[in-house]
This record gives structure tokens, C-alpha cells and sequence, in this order.
């Protein structure tokens, strides 16, 4: 598969006459991670040790050496550099003159920690850098990369949903490909004052696919993911298991999903979006999502309403608890259906009531079972009916909702039309978000 990139990169650049250029997002994680043990072995000091340091700012061998199988994110830019340019094998295709490379945005952290407002700031750099790189590789790590890619997929969607909303225009507007990286094994080690190769990670064969796919000319999606050779659609997949097992004993119990990929993904196989190959303008990208991400609630079972009855149950307008909840209340409602689009009573009636007493719009959708759909009518005597339905995956409809409720204040929708907005634009493909077949 080398091959066939160098093959890629030479007719990219015979055509162009130019090397291809590749922007690097680094949000951390396994991929870039090193061991603890790498750092305590590292006695001159090598290596950036800030994140290792305690609250006193010491680096406390003995309290690491107890946890020295533990990973950490390395924290500067030129570590990640060196990786991915001496271990990886970045620099023989730099000196080629095929493949220019510059990260655009280092930082590090732990994945299982990251939340919208993490992921915001990338989106302003990206929009700034559009036009000086042909394609943008993601770094992360296992644990919210598909959080990660619909969050990108969708505040960076493939048509411009401005246009779609003002105009009824398919503008394309993000058509330049966007990977991530994750790996369940770090990349690199660092022995004897060099990164090497860590022999059995995934990352590196993931990173070649995603190189393959990137220097294709015709790929144009954003927030794919790349786990070994398989390539996922970041708004189809759902990180499942991840077990750690011997592929040499046989099967312990290992779920099917983790035997299967290296994320334990679920994917539906629907055709990517292609590049637009003539866009000279940078793309229209939707900011301020990560402030909406506590006001919507997805509802699976009749407890996730309990904010809502708290609200409801709180008769004195002066309390403080409910005005406590009034400062954050929700503004969408993602009802996850009892089958074939069906709401249960007991939640229905506690939904309308909490729409009945709100002054301020709340919108509400019911939306699939996994693996289900909502049909356009109820096909039960049960209600239900009022609320739209929407035949997006929970997940990536929550993302969605957060992405039309800021695209909402962005172009400055009017009062009168915010309930049509929202409706309409749920409904509206940004790109590849609705479920297949549909």
C-alpha cells in the first residue's frame, strides 16, 4: 500500500506541479501516546515530562513507577514531529518533494475527556487554513473519535446549509477530505533518546489507509475514520467494546464487534461524498455548537426525564431550584422510539406538559431505535404523532441539533421562523447524516 501512496503523491504532483499538502490536527490520545515507563527510563531528560508533573510540580518517580504501563500524550509539538517524520516515514516522502506536512493544532489530551467546547476551536483554524492544504489528517483517541467525527461532519457539513435554508441551493461547500487516526496501541516508543516503532500497533496501518484515502482526489468527506483498513463514516459508527485479548488462545468471551474491527464499530455501508474538484472558496463552517451541548436531551427510558419533572414539579416560580433549571433548560427533546416511531404515554404526557408551560420554543423529534426507523406516519394508536419524526441515528441527531440550534443564532433566524428553521434544517442533509435508504 506504500507504494500505491508514493503512486498517488507522483500524480498528484505531476499534475500540480506541486507536493500535496497535508495539515495535522492533533487532539492526543493513544495514537501519540508514550508509556511512563518511556519517560522514567528517559534519564537526560529527553522529553517534555509537564504532564507527568504533581501539584507540586515534581516529577515523582516512585509514585510513577507504580502506574508506569499507564499513557500520556506527548506534549510537544516538535515530539510529535520527530514521530511521525523519523518513526512513520514521513520524511522520505518530504524529501521526494511529493508531501508537504504542518500541524496546524497541538493539543494533547486524553479523549475519554473531551467534550464539545474541546473540539470547537479547531473550526475557526480549519476555515482559515481551508485553502492552503489539499487534505487534513485528525489525530486522536479511541475512546470519543466518533464523537469527534460527527462533530466535524456536521459543523463542517459537505453542503452549505446557509444556502440550503436561504436559497433551496445544494452548494457544496466542505469537499476536501478530513481523516482521523486512532489507535488502541501507541505508535511509537522512546528508547535510548529516539522514538522507534512500537512492533503490533494498530496506528500505523491505520495512518497508511488513511493516507491512501486522503491523497485520493475524488474523497471528499469530513470526519471518516480509519481503523486498520477499514474506513467508516463518522456519522454511521459507534464505538462498541474494546477488549483487550491474545490473538494466540483463542476466544475468551471477546464481543464480536472487537474481534471484527479496531474500534468495535457498526457502519452502514453508504457511498462516501466525492470532492468537488473546481471550489476556490473557503467553506461556510457552522460555530458555537459546543454551547449547546447540555441543552438537548436524549430520551431512552422514562428516568432521563427526570430534570424535566423536577422543573415541572417545582409549583413556585421564585424557588431556587427552578430557577436553577430555567438557566440551562433544554431546547430540544430527542425522543428514541419505542418501536416503529412509538411514545410511551407516561413520557409523551410529560413532555407535553413541559411544552405547554414553556415560554421559550422546545422542539422535540423521535428518532430511531438502533438499527430501526421512524416511519413518515404512526403505524400504532398511540401517540406520538404530534412530534416529528427523523430518521437520524440518536447519536448523530444530538449532534445535529446542537449544530442547527447555533447555525440558528449564527444567520440570525427570526423569532417567527425559529420552530420551521429547526424543523427544516433536521430534516436537510448536511451531508451523509441520514440513515441509508432513506
Amino acid at each position: 500500500m506504500r507504494d500505491y501512496i508514493i503512486e498517488q503523491l507522483e500524480a498528484f504532483k505531476r499534475k500540480n506541479a506541486r507536493a500535496y499538502k497535508l495539515a495535522i490536527v492533533n487532539w492526543g490520545g493513544t495514537f501519540s501516546c508514550l508509556k511512563i515507563e518511556d519517560y522514567l527510563n528517559d534519564t537526560e531528560g529527553k522529553l517534555d515530562r509537564s504532564a507527568l508533573l504533581n501539584e507540586r510540580g515534581e516529577f515523582d518517580q516512585d509514585a510513577l513507577w507504580k502506574k508506569k504501563d499507564e499513557l500520556t500524550p506527548v506534549q510537544r509539538k516538535s515530539e510529535l514531529e520527530e514521530i511521525l517524520l523519523e518513526t512513520l516515514g514521513f520524511k522520505k516522502m518530504i524529501r521526494s518533494g511529493l508531501l508537504e506536512i504542518n500541524i496546524i493544532y497541538h493539543k494533547p489530551q486524553d479523549s475519554s475527556q473531551m467534550l464539545d467546547h474541546h473540539r470547537e476551536p479547531v473550526l475557526r483554524i480549519l476555515q482559515q487554513e481551508y485553502q492552503n492544504y489539499d487534505g487534513f489528517l485528525g489525530l486522536h483517541g479511541t475512546d470519543t473519535v466518533a464523537k469527534t467525527a460527527r462533530f466535524l461532519n456536521l459543523n463542517l457539513p459537505h453542503y452549505d446549509p446557509k444556502e440550503r435554508w436561504e436559497n433551496n441551493s445544494s452548494i457544496t461547500n466542505w469537499t476536501k477530505p478530513f481523516g482521523i487516526v486512532a489507535s488502541q496501541e501507541p505508535v511509537a516508543l522512546f528508547e535510548e533518546g529516539k522514538f522507534i516503532p512500537n512492533v503490533g500497533s494498530d496506528g500505523a496501518m491505520s495512518l497508511i489507509t488513511a493516507l491512501s484515502v486522503l491523497t485520493s482526489d475524488r474523497f471528499g468527506e469530513v470526519g471518516f475514520l480509519i481503523g486498520r483498513e477499514f474506513v467508516y463514516r463518522g456519522t454511521s459508527t459507534t464505538k462498541g467494546s474494546e477488549s483487550h485479548f491474545d490473538f494466540l488462545v483463542g476466544d475468551r468471551g471477546v464481543p464480536a464487534l472487537a474481534e471484527r474491527t479496531a474500534f468495535g464499530m457498526s457502519f452502514p455501508g453508504v457511498p462516501f461524498d466525492e470532492r468537488s474538484m473546481f471550489q476556490d472558496r473557503s467553506p461556510y463552517v457552522i460555530h458555537g455548537s459546543s454551547t449547546y451541548e447540555d441543552r438537548v436531551l436524549t430520551v431512552r427510558e422514562i428516568t432521563h426525564l427526570s430534570s424535566i419533572k423536577s422543573y415541572l414539579e417545582n409549583d413556585s416560580a421564585n424557588d431556587q431550584t427552578k430557577q436553577d433549571l430555567q438557566k440551562t433548560i433544554l431546547r430540544v427533546i430527542l425522543y428514541v422510539s419505542k418501536g416503529a416511531g412509538n411514545v410511551q404515554q407516561d413520557e409523551y404526557n410529560t413532555i407535553k406538559q413541559f411544552i405547554d408551560e414553556k415560554k421559550q420554543d422546545v422542539y422535540v423529534l423521535r428518532v430511531p431505535l438502533p438499527g430501526g426507523r421512524v416511519p413518515d406516519a404512526m403505524h400504532y394508536n398511540v401517540p406520538g404523532g404530534l412530534f416529528a419524526g427523523c430518521n437520524i441515528e440518536a447519536e448523530t441527531a444530538k449532534q445535529k441539533a446542537q449544530s442547527v440550534l447555533a447555525l440558528m443564532d449564527q444567520i440570525g433566524v427570526e423569532e417567527t421562523k425559529r420552530g420551521e428553521f429547526f424543523y427544516t434544517m433536521m430534516k436537510t442533509p448536511f451531508g451523509r447524516e441520514r440513515l441509508p435508504n432513506h
